[in-house]
């Protein structure tokens, strides 16, 4: 990050920001895609885009934090900060619109910290005062920046991930996990490169920090990277945190390549100064209040930090970290956690750790110790810490816990002998759907099968595949939202009868979907034939929106070309499952109609009717939502989705405009950018470079 001086700017003006697009229509949230641990959001009824402090003010926020969503409208910002589910929330308000909605969402347990950014710092400190999760009331952007900083590394410190034997699943996977990213070789170099567009194309990290990744990484060390103020450790954090299956695929070379280097470090300091005795390191960090439940439960039980694992020797320093995790949220406590470690068990379990103070970043006095990923602990003892300030601040104590634990040894043994038909990023996909995430599996079998070219591995990957496809079929016949929604969405006939033969077969044919022809017949009516549905399922985290633009698109589609040509009634759509409250893939129901042959062409006057009804929908579209006083606009009052991507609907003079705007530019823009999109058809380089010829025509 840059350490040059900085520019002054005042609260004088602010606009939207540039990337920062507004959305129409029906569709229960906006899809972003956010790759860190989390996102700033800026409130001001007066943005100005053109405004100069503005354009500086948005220049520093984004060397801190580069996902920034602004918002005028109050009720827009607030739908929007609903839809945040797994990332923490900084929140930068002008004095007046804080003074409105600060009071209502200041209790929000994602909401971290919230900066008053105003011309008269006296007057709205009188208010801001009295909010806890207030940090600051400011007139320049420097100091908001230099504290976001700051609420950046606690925000880190605090979601590393976590998880405890005996509640958590993925504690069973832990080792093999590790074993899987360090066993994996990988080109560094193009990996590197794919790392770089990657973050680019999700326009959530700032540019400069990706070149100098791009262009560096082989000029540091792996925990000079860690300790920088860059991305690196952030995604990191966050791919773990959540197995995003995009962000571990992509960060695999580096997990390797920093556990080598604690590893080769640690031979190295121990060969010059080897500890024998036991010694203590301590970790001050927030917590969810959620997640201390879950350790409080696991007393005397095994725990395990799945990631990299940043410790000091500095009890004094770590128990501010704690207090300040506890300072301003009510839903989080302060933890001080106090390490045993015995370097025998180190050494006898390959459990590598390294002081770091002549290795990271920075420059510090105190001695800090690095742990590899997935270091295992007991759970010890819990108990409060006294202190003036909170009444929400624990020490934690922890023992290091070897292989050699028949517990941990029992579980491990196990699962190896469970998954030794599989290896390395196949092995993942076994141990994701074991854990009953066959979105993330599904992601990643069609991410390798676009990187093979061995026979074997398409094999076993479309196999895999087949599986998470049987997977699905017995999540439908259990769901019973799915169940219910459809009883109560098609037809009064059908029963709530859990004894109702309820029949899925698979249908073949489509690729971005799965589908499946659904067969219910009840057992009050058993004279009657059965009720058939087509059902189409897909595991994306973004199907449930995709289809309810289609559940709408299909409506309006069969109001106006039924008479030309039969389509499918559309029913209802829906989630398909829940994970942490959070909802992971969608289905679409609608009329099944079997697949007849016919000798009756269509005719051109047919076909040519047919394309007039569809740009009439569009017409009837803008008109039915008062979206133009004229008719001449082409265009839909929602936004759909090719594949996972969404496809924005904006309005244009004619359908030439349209196609330019909104179809051609974006497609041409994700074959420039969009590294598997490319790799997807790196077989066809006259695709690419013909992609490079149209690029600098198209105005």
């Amino acid at each position: 990050m840059s350490k040059s001086k900085s520019t002054k700017t005042t609260a004088s003006g602010a606009a939207a920001m540039a990337t920062t697009t507004s959305r129409v229509g029906e569709l229960s949230q906006p899809v972003r895609r956010v790759i860190q641990n989390y996102v700033l959001v800026w409130f001001d009824a007066n943005f100005d885009e053109s405004d100069d402090d503005f354009k500086k003010s948005l220049q520093h926020l984004r060397k801190t934090v580069a996902s920034i969503a602004t918002f005028t409208n109050v009720q827009e910002g607030i739908v929007f900060l609903n839809a945040i589910k797994k990332e923490k929330i900084f929140m930068i308000v002008s004095g007046s619109l804080g003074q409105q909605i600060v009071p209502e969402i200041e209790a929000w347990p994602r909401l971290e910290s919230i900066y008053v950014f105003c011309g008269n710092r006296e007057v709205h400190e009188q208010w801001a005062r009295k909010i806890q999760k207030v940090k600051g009331v400011h007139t320049s952007i420097e100091p908001i920046c230099d504290a976001l900083q700051v609420d950046r590394e606690n925000c880190d410190r605090a979601m590393i991930p976590i998880s405890f034997n005996g509640i958590d699943t993925l504690f069973m996977y832990t080792q093999l996990l590790k074993e899987i990213f360090l066993d994996i070789e990988d080109d560094d170099t193009k990996l590197i490169k794919e790392l770089a567009e990657y973050c680019r194309l999700q326009n959530d990290i700032d540019e400069d920090e990706i070149a100098k990744v791009e262009q560096e990484y082989h000029d540091h060390t792996p925990i000079w990277w860690y300790t920088a103020p860059f991305f690196m450790n952030s995604v990191l954090n966050c791919g773990l945190r959540l197995m995003d299956v995009d962000i571990v695929l992509r960060l695999g070379f580096f997990i390797r390549d920093l556990h080598q280097y604690i590893d080769n470090l640690y031979q190295e300091q121990q060969s010059n100064k080897k500890i024998t005795t036991t010694f203590t390191v301590f970790r001050g960090q927030g917590l969810s209040v959620e997640v201390f439940e879950k350790m409080k439960k696991t007393e005397d039980g095994l725990m395990s930090f799945n990631n990299f694992l940043l410790t000091s020797e500095n009890r004094q320093v770590s128990l501010q970290l704690a207090r300040e995790g506890a300072a301003t949220n009510s839903n989080m406590v302060g933890i001080l956690f106090i390490m045993t470690i015995d370097p025998t068990i180190s050494s006898n379990s390959s459990i590598p750790y390294v002081d770091i103070s002549r290795e990271g970043f920075y420059e510090i006095n105190d001695t800090e110790i690095l742990f590899t990923t997935h270091t295992i602990f007991r759970i010890d003892h819990i108990q409060p810490i006294p202190d003036d300030h909170t009444d929400r601040l624990w020490q934690v104590n922890l023992t290091l816990v070897g292989n050699d634990n028949p517990e941990l040894d029992k579980i491990t043994s196990s699962l190896r002998e469970e998954f030794s038909c599989s290896t390395g990023w196949s092995r993942l996909g076994h141990i994701l759907i074991q854990l009953g995430e066959p979105t993330k599996a599904e992601q990643l079998y069609k991410i390798l099968l676009e990187k093979t070219s061995s026979d074997e591995e398409i094999s076993d990957y479309n196999q895999q595949l087949g599986r998470i496809v049987q997977h699905v079929q017995e999540m439908l016949k259990k769901s019973s939202s799915f169940r219910t929604q459809i009883l109560s969405s098609s037809t009064p006939i059908i029963s709530s009868d859990d004894k109702d033969e309820f029949t899925i077969k698979s249908i073949s044919g489509g690729y971005i979907n799965h589908s499946f022809m659904i067969k219910i017949k009840s057992q009050e009516n058993n004279d009657r034939s059965p009720h058939v549905f087509f059902v189409k399922i897909n595991l994306n985290i973004h199907a449930k929106q995709m289809f309810e633009a289609e559940l709408i698109g299909s409506h309006a589609l069969r109001e106006v070309c039924t008479p030309l040509i039969r389509i499918p009634q559309p029913i209802v759509s829906g989630n398909l499952y829940e994970i942490d409250n959070y909802n992971q893939g969608g289905w679409f129901l609608a009329e099944y109609i079997p697949m007849t042959s016919t000798k009756q062409k269509k005719t051109d006057e047919q076909y040519r009717r047919f394309a007039q009804a569809v740009v009439e929908m569009h017409q009837i579209s803008a008109e039915k939502h008062k979206l133009s006083v004229n008719s001449g606009l082409f265009g839909f009052h929602i936004n759909n989705f090719y594949i996972h991507t969404e496809q924005e609907n904006a309005w244009n003079s004619d359908w030439c405009s349209f196609y330019l705007e909104q179809r051609l530019k974006p497609v041409l823009l994700r074959m420039k950018c969009d590294t598997d999109f490319i790799n997807s058809y790196n077989k066809n380089m006259e695709l690419i470079l013909l992609c490079d010829r149209l690029i600098p025509h198209v105005p």
